[in-house]
């Protein structure tokens, strides 16, 4: 009679673990050799995967964020699009956002840049969707503030945000910041709720001592 428990015990945990696992979202990668619709065809015409983030691009400090950044900015976000890369491997969001105040780097006050994060979903003309999902990084709203640490060329106006989801950061109604990371050990989380004056300080001063 144990027997027969331990062994139907087993059974159930492996159907369950089964479950859960056929219930997960894939994971989408770049190395992987088939496009997104590809594997949305396999999958009855609908995607839907997690990506993997690059641990590689996560940064130690608010020093190290402020010396990776082309620009730091405050910005409004306009509106957003997703797009397929050109190999149909990747689902980027691009957002649109107008330029409130620049705490370095050479954006204007005023200008529009555009900001890409990764993740989104999109359609495919022979029919079926492919979506993306970043559980480590809250995406952003359209018209909403932000405070973000950029990086990209000092020519462009097209950036990605530095350390990933460690470089955005919302301001809230009430004037403090939520940092939109999901990262664990990220030292970047640390600032979330501090006032933006307090926030903008601390970045202005780690800008000061890096020149």
């Amino acid at each position: 009679v144990i027997l027969l428990i331990v062994v139907s015990g087993i059974a159930i945990s492996a159907f369950a673990l089964t479950q859960r696992a056929g219930l997960a979202p894939p994971t989408a990668s770049s190395n992987d050799p088939r496009t997104l619709q590809e594997k949305a065809k396999r999958g009855g015409g609908k995607l839907v995967a997690n990506l993997d983030f690059n641990k590689g691009a996560q940064k130690p400090s608010l020093a190290a964020m402020v010396a990776a950044s082309e620009s730091i900015a405050i910005v409004t976000t306009d509106s957003n699009v997703c797009r397929l890369s050109e190999d149909g491997k990747v689902v980027r969001t691009f957002y649109r956002a107008r330029v409130e105040d620049v705490l370095k780097g050479h954006v204007r006050t005023g200008g529009n840049i555009t900001v890409s994060l990764p993740g989104g979903k999109v359609g495919f003309a022979g029919g079926g969707t492919a979506e993306v999902l970043t559980p480590w990084f809250k995406k952003m709203v359209n018209h909403k503030r932000y405070l973000l640490f950029l990086s990209g060329k000092p020519t462009s106006d097209s950036f990605t945000t530095t350390g990933g989801p460690q470089g955005v950061f919302e301001i809230a109604a009430d004037g403090n910041v939520l940092s939109h990371s999901g990262l664990a050990n990220d030292v970047m989380r640390q600032y979330a709720g501090k006032s933006n004056e307090a926030f903008v300080k601390e970045i202005k001063e780690a800008i000061v001592a890096s020149n």
